[in-house]
């Protein structure tokens, strides 16, 4: 079926008519992973007991082949092989691959990625291998890279977020968000090697993994019920020990559950009061999504705009959420005098060793490029006040049937009760511990809106009438 025709059905579906089209979902919505391993079958499920994804192994089909099977379960065309090159394959997969993405992009509500669906950047460039070796103020011997454009980048961001003396902050783009926190903390190590680091419960998940990785102590303090840090947790959590290490302290713009901002402002004025001198403490924002929609916003308070004027020391950013690329990426921002403790020469490259990454892609710093100097402020302005409009009718609305909701002032992320599976596969909802989330992004428009809250509602009058009733009400 076309994905026109897909979506338009989907608009005019009840919540019973929902759960008949999406058995099959051929292509939008995630499936189980299944796969073969030395002659096995095995099904990639959660284990609520665990809290994992574990395998699980499944019965071979009789009459399926070792590789028909996990493809056919799989849905697709065919398995790897060394059989001869079939073009024709190649082609309808890719075609089907990219109607299934058309489709669940299309849908797609629950995670904080921009789908404005416009290429800025011009296919011809699309057979360059674009490599952005060593570091972006240095480059290297090879020709075939933008750092100019990286530097324009970040320098754009620089500007955003109050970096009043540029020369003294250094700036790269990388894979990721994830990267930028990762990097981020490991400067702040270098920095302080016996500090010990706090985040709050809702920091994002990379935050303790690096934390891990890096072998650093780690410290999780509680946050309030809006997801934003408890100051009085963090506060509660110095001691003498830190005092005489250094602290290191990662804070959120935007927290992943719940859009939540952490009061940057508030932190650092407690670490100053505590007696922690910048020289002795660390301080790193996680502004994945946020960091990108607080500047342009009107009316939020100065403690939680991302700012180097409040004293912190890093802040990142991912290029595919607000930013709007069409491939993950990221950009970190640190004052320049942590990266100078840990730049190394490679003489082969002619360059300093300043990032994770040996080689970074140049395709994403083209794409952040060219959405930062061709959608420029004022279109990220409009792109914020639109979404943040947006997300607070889809409050409003869900409000007026009775659903319990949170939106934090100024975040783009609405929080409900867990719908059913339909519901969710269909709008690739992120859900934790019976809560769900839509993150209204610049490509979600009112139709979708409206599509959304008729499936949401229908849900939750079954939902709650099922709920009434008296064998419920007994158990």
């Amino acid at each position: 079926m076309p994905v026109a025709k897909i979506i338009g059905a989907m608009a005019q579906t009840s919540v019973k008519q929902l759960k008949i089209i999406m058995k099959g979902r051929p292509v939008m919505g995630p499936r189980p992973t299944v796969h073969e391993r030395k002659g096995v079958l095995y099904q990639t499920v959660f284990d609520k007991d665990r809290g994992q994804f574990v395998e699980r192994a499944l019965p071979r089909p009789g009459a399926l082949t070792r590789h028909s099977a996990t493809a056919a379960l799989n849905g697709s065309a065919g398995a790897v092989s060394l059989a001869p090159v079939d073009l024709s394959r190649v082609t309808r997969v890719l075609e089907d691959t990219e109607v299934r993405l058309r489709a669940a992009h299309a849908t797609h509500l629950g995670y904080p990625y921009n789908l404005v669906g416009k290429a800025s950047v011009p296919a011809s460039f699309d057979d360059l291998l674009i490599n952005n070796l060593g570091d972006p103020y240095v480059g290297s011997h090879y020709g075939t890279e933008v750092c100019a454009l990286e530097r324009e980048a970040v320098r754009w961001l620089m500007d955003l977020w109050d970096c009043d003396d540029p020369e003294a902050h250094w700036g790269s783009i990388g894979a990721s968000g994830t990267e930028g926190n990762f990097w981020a903390l490991y400067l702040a190590r270098e920095a302080l090697p016996e500090a010990r680091l706090i985040y709050s419960k809702e920091a994002h998940y990379s935050i303790p993994k690096a934390a891990k990785i890096l072998r650093m102590e780690a410290v999780c303090v509680s946050a309030g019920a809006d997801g934003a840090i408890d100051l009085t947790a963090l506060e509660h959590a110095l001691t003498e020990r830190d005092r005489k290490n250094g602290i290191i302290v990662a804070l959120t713009c935007g927290t992943t559950v719940k859009g939540a901002h952490d009061d940057i402002g508030g932190a650092v004025r407690l670490l100053e009061d505590r007696g922690f001198a910048p020289d002795r403490r660390f301080v790193h924002v996680d502004g994945a999504l946020n960091a990108m929609v607080l500047p342009f916003l009107e009316g939020p308070p100065s403690g939680i705009l991302p700012s180097f004027r409040h004293g912190i020391d890093s802040l990142s950013t991912s290029g595919h959420k607000m930013i709007g690329t069409p491939m993950p990426c990221g950009v970190l921002i640190s004052r320049r005098s942590h990266l100078e403790r840990v730049a190394t020469a490679i003489a082969y490259l002619r360059s300093n060793d300043t990032t994770l990454m040996g080689s970074r892609n140049g395709h994403a710093v083209l794409a952040i490029w060219a959405r930062l100097l061709g959608h420029g402020f004022e279109g990220y302005r409009r792109d914020a006040a639109g979404s943040y409009v947006r997300a607070q009718q889809l409050a409003a609305t869900l409000r007026s049937q009775g659903i319990p909701v949170l939106h934090n002032p100024y975040s783009l992320t609405v929080v409900f009760p867990e719908p059913s599976d339909e519901i969710v596969r269909l709008y690739q909802l992120a859900c934790n511990v019976g809560e769900a989330h839509a993150v209204i992004m610049p490509n979600i428009g009112d139709a979708q809106l409206a599509q959304f809250e008729k499936h949401y509602r229908g849900w939750w009058e079954a939902h709650r009438e099922a709920r009434s009733r008296p064998e419920a009400v007994r158990n």
